[in-house]
């Protein structure tokens, strides 16, 4: 069984020392995840003072997993246990799905209803946090500001503008407008000699990389609308 090494927060340590061997324990009887859990070799929590409740990155490595975590520092321990539960059921189904697609929102869903309403939440303490995440964010703004950065979505817009192909940048480009552009539209403008490249596939295809950079530089990707049969449109 892996020891989970905490960074820097004794308080946080401390309370998941008290229910750390009974976790592990469920994992392997209640879910069955004995062969995942054995490979662990590593577990870091990184505490962070701002951003979200926690994020987490299984590094598989020859020798076994090394999970690397990071929780919010006015959490509990049943953070780490979500935050742990995401990590082992990665491993478990080799699910490396990207935000906002349908096996991601299964596995948020799975979860966060194991921590929050099996014997999983009978650890530890639900977490109690105070709302100072406006201020932060209003903290955080002011600060990027003074360093003379642009505001934030300007910034992650300038960022996308980099990333993207040719023709992904003509197609965010030609939907900018706020207005629904057809296929037969986006077909003119990218394949203006409509030759075999040019199907809705193709189309789709170019939607599809597009959200998903979007998302990898903090951008909404649902703002980029589909109108059924029609064609797409930003909000």
């Amino acid at each position: 069984m892996a020891k989970l090494k905490v960074k820097s927060d004794k308080r946080l340590e401390n309370e998941w020392r008290k229910g750390e061997v009974k976790f592990w324990k469920l994992c392997n009887e209640f879910l069955n995840w004995g062969k995942v859990i054995a490979k662990v070799k590593k577990v870091i929590i990184m505490p962070t003072d701002y951003g979200t409740f926690g994020s987490y990155h299984p590094n598989i490595t020859k020798s076994g997993y090394v999970l690397t975590l990071s929780s919010r520092s006015d959490t509990s321990a049943s953070n780490i246990v979500h935050l742990l539960l995401l990590n082992l059921y990665n491993l478990a189904f080799r699910d490396a799905s990207e935000i906002g697609e349908i096996d991601w929102y299964k596995r948020q869903a799975v979860t966060e209803y194991l921590a929050q309403k099996t014997i999983f939440a009978q650890l530890f303490l639900p977490t109690k946090t105070s709302d100072t995440s406006a201020r932060h964010v209003a903290d955080s703004h002011l600060y990027l500001t003074r360093l003379g950065f642009p505001p934030v979505s300007d910034r992650n817009y300038n960022i996308l503008e980099n990333i993207l192909t040719t023709k992904e940048k003509i197609l965010f480009n030609l939907l900018k407008n706020g207005k629904l552009t057809g296929f037969d539209a986006i077909g003119d403008v990218l394949w203006p000699n409509r030759d075999d490249k040019f199907s809705l596939y193709a189309i789709t295809k170019l939607i599809e990389g597009l959200r998903k950079k979007m998302r990898s530089v903090g951008l909404d990707s649902s703002i980029l609308k589909t109108s059924k049969g029609q064609g797409y449109f930003l909000t």
